[in-house]
């Protein structure tokens, strides 16, 4: 068992006594982490214009969580809403707050990491089957807390700002193109700065930085050069020891707006961007007891941005949604572990609502609670985790990508004889993402006849693979002269919503005319054939 130095245990036994108090404790080292959220669309980590990934949507999500034992544990997704156990990673003393992206622009996902106790950010880029390589570090300030990514200078690649809470600075690291970074540059913002967010807030397609300062009780902004630089801070008073601080349009005016938790206030200010960088009048909204981070998604599915925070004191997540004008309605509380410190937002079980991962500091493990597409959540799923998860976030770290089913082919025959068999087939394929597996299962089909179908099932079918050939064999009813209709339905057997059909057709032969020598009889029987019982009969035998 790793012996903690003195300061470190000091630091957790405060932690523990201040639980259910109003405050956050301002420690030597802040815990409580990771960057923001954006919308419920997947971001984009490998083209050229690109921010780091929010919430992702139609993939398999993994958690990647800092724990106060010098660690990140990555839980890898099963696509259902659950998570394997955790592969712990090395990183500096103290991890306080995790983001996500591709440093290296190898399609592949990596993350970074600030370290308090050794002024550092500490890098570890992604081998696409879940691992990581092992850290590369890079100095900062003094007691980092906040980290954010994004393309400062506009040359492709993501670079790091980094939040320094004694210098009461920002540090920019440009990235260098293979995954490294340079050389800081530090900018000055207000006292005992905590979290911050990179966006474009006055619309000129360059990105900028706000942070949220906890003893100046305001909001910093920083507008970007598009050369890495960054001009004169403007800052916006918020609530007593602004902690975290997002953006989103929550007026929907294609303006980004702030959204800042407040823990001595127990609430969350909302600024109105007005689209030149600057911020209007503060609203506030009442939450739990010491919130600390939020994300922003659309829980209920009506177009307009809603809020979840994590509250300390009360050991529960707020939710509280939006009415699309930049107001919010009453908070609804879903309880969570102890100390929940973190929270991140992504449609784990892929039924297309947003769910929550929670880090909670002192019960070591992570609570998932399923959103209900009406802004609501549902009970939770705890995982274990390390000692004292700090922060959380999360990615598609061993490129598991969707399978996407689709069929091709219809099923028709003519004239078959009643009592005997009809062959014929149709194809199945898998759309998906490059690497996806698709399993796949004929669930359906007509209930007239006697059907085959070879194979019934398949597994592990692959975009590479192409076409599958299922071959069909059914025996057609014993009845002359009718016409059958159906469908046959073939379906995800991961996702039974991702399904497609086939339509058949199938037709037994027409009755054969009774010939006789004279055509005015032929005629009669063939057109009149119910009023002459015996005649029918007859028909109905050749």
């Amino acid at each position: 068992m790793k012996n903690y130095s003195l300061s470190k245990t000091v630091v957790i036994g405060i932690i523990i006594l201040f639980i259910g108090t109003c405050i956050i404790p301002t420690l030597s080292w802040n815990i409580i982490g990771r960057s923001n959220v954006l919308d419920n669309e997947t971001s984009d980590v490998t083209g050229d214009n690109f921010n780091c990934p929010e919430i992702m949507i139609d993939q398999f999500l993994d958690l990647a969580v800092a724990t106060f034992d010098d660690s990140i544990c990555v839980l890898l997704g099963d696509g259902a809403g659950g998570f394997g156990t955790f592969q712990k990673y090395t990183v500096g003393d103290s991890p306080t707050d995790l983001v996500v992206g591709d440093y290296n622009k190898d399609g592949i996902l990596d993350l970074a990491v600030t370290n308090p106790g050794d002024n550092d950010v500490s890098v570890l880029l992604g081998d696409g089957d879940g691992g990581f390589g092992d850290r590369q570090d890079y100095s900062v300030g003094k007691n980092p807390v906040g980290v954010t990514c994004d393309d400062f200078d506009m040359d492709g690649y993501l670079d790091f700002a980094v939040t320094n809470t004694i210098d009461d600075d920002v540090s920019v690291l440009l990235n260098d193109g293979s995954g490294g970074f340079g050389n800081r540059q530090d900018y000055d913002v207000g006292s005992n700065p905590g979290f911050i967010v990179s966006d474009d807030f006055n619309l000129d397609e360059v990105p900028d930085l706000a942070v949220a300062n906890r003893g100046d009780n305001d909001v910093t902004v920083l507008l970007g050069d598009g050369t890495g630089g960054f001009g004169d801070r403007q800052d916006c008073p918020v609530g007593v020891q602004a902690n975290d601080v997002i953006s989103g349009d929550f007026d929907l005016d294609d303006v980004p707006d702030l959204a800042v938790t407040n823990p001595m206030d127990s609430d969350v200010t909302i600024l109105m961007g007005d689209g030149a960088g600057g911020f209007g009048d503060r609203q506030d909204y009442l939450v739990g007891l010491s919130p600390a981070r939020l994300v922003t998604g659309d829980f209920d599915s009506d177009g307009d941005l809603d809020l979840a925070v994590n509250n300390v004191g009360d050991f529960d997540i707020s939710v509280l949604l939006g009415d699309g004008t930049g107001g919010f309605g009453d908070r609804q509380d879903y309880g969570v572990g102890i100390t929940p410190y973190d929270l991140v937002l992504g449609d784990f079980d892929m039924d297309e609502n947003l769910d929550l991962a929670v880090a909670n500091f002192i019960d070591k493990d992570l609570s998932v609670l399923f959103g209900d597409g009406s802004g609501g959540f549902g009970d939770r799923q705890d995982y274990a985790v390390s000692d004292y998860p700090s922060a959380i976030a999360l990615g598609n770290f061993n490129h598991r990508e969707v399978p996407d089913l689709e069929c091709v082919g219809y099923l028709t025959w003519t004239g078959v004889k009643p009592g005997s068999p009809a062959t014929s087939g149709f194809v199945v394929k898998n759309i998906g993402g490059n690497g996806s597996e698709l399993d796949w299962e004929v669930e359906e089909w007509p209930n007239w006849g006697e059907w085959t179908f070879t194979p019934t099932n398949g597994y592990n079918l692959r975009p590479e693979d192409g076409n599958f050939n299922v071959d069909v064999k059914v025996i057609a009813p014993n009845k002359k002269n009718a016409e059958f209709n159906g469908t046959v339905k073939v379906v995800n057997l991961e996702d039974p919503t991702d399904n497609c059909t086939i339509q058949v057709t199938l037709t037994t032969p027409k009755n054969k005319p009774f010939i006789f020598n004279f055509p005015l009889l032929n005629w009669l029987f063939e057109h009149f054939t119910n009023a002459f019982p015996i005649i029918s009969f007859l028909l109905d035998s050749k």
